[in-house]
């Protein structure tokens, strides 16, 4: 199992495995994919220096965020904006290479924290506990409201 960064060629590839994610997701099925949008807004947000990911060569997943300061003070924290194993490779050693990966990356630039979370109610509690087992601690909940 070996990890790259994410460049911006990968955007098409990374996109097939959102769309499964839709798909898989109670979360994001609730909305239209738009590929061109997410085409668009990946290869920005892949161009930028604060940008932090990595693919599984073999394409089997990735982990990708940003670096970014807190509102309070200068430190640098790095944000998971968004991990992703097929499922088929969920379990294996994947999942925990891409997350030490992001760590080393996001240490790379500087950051003392890193911040993930669980949004997409897939295998919500398996993935909260392979972070607590990676050392991460629980912090807050997220809630949603559409108002539109």
């Amino acid at each position: 199992m070996s990890l790259r960064p994410i460049k911006t060629e990968d955007a098409g590839l990374i996109i097939q495995m959102l769309l499964a994610l839709h798909v898989e997701s109670s979360h994001y099925n609730k909305v239209q994919p738009d590929p061109s949008y997410v085409r668009t807004t990946l290869t920005a947000m892949i161009e930028q220096p604060c940008f932090i990911g990595n693919i599984d060569v073999d394409l089997r997943g990735f982990m990708f965020g940003i670096a970014n300061r807190t509102w309070f003070d200068s430190e640098l924290n790095a944000y998971e904006l968004l991990l992703y194993i097929l499922p088929e490779y969920r379990g294996s050693f994947l999942a925990p290479r891409l997350i030490k990966q992001f760590e080393i990356d996001a240490s790379r630039l500087g950051c003392v924290h890193v911040r993930a979370g669980t949004s997409t109610l897939v295998n919500t509690e398996k993935t909260l506990r392979l972070y607590e087992r990676l050392g991460y601690t629980r912090e807050g909940l997220t809630v949603s409201k559409r108002i539109k």
